[in-house]
């Protein structure tokens, strides 16, 4: 996301980019937790068939 200033710039649209981006990292780190999560599951259940 690329937050553009230009004489239409003010302090609201400002904020809605700022909110726009802090939901964005939110989410990518909600998928990160989700993705690290599988990962574990996944190691742990190969751990117990032997494979690792």
């Amino acid at each position: 996301m690329k937050i553009e200033v230009n004489k239409k710039t003010t302090i609201e649209t400002l904020e809605q980019d700022v909110l726009a981006i802090r939901d964005e990292i939110y989410r990518l780190w909600e998928m990160y937790a989700d993705t690290a999560k599988q990962l574990k599951d996944l190691k742990e259940r190969l751990e117990m068939k032997g494979v690792l």
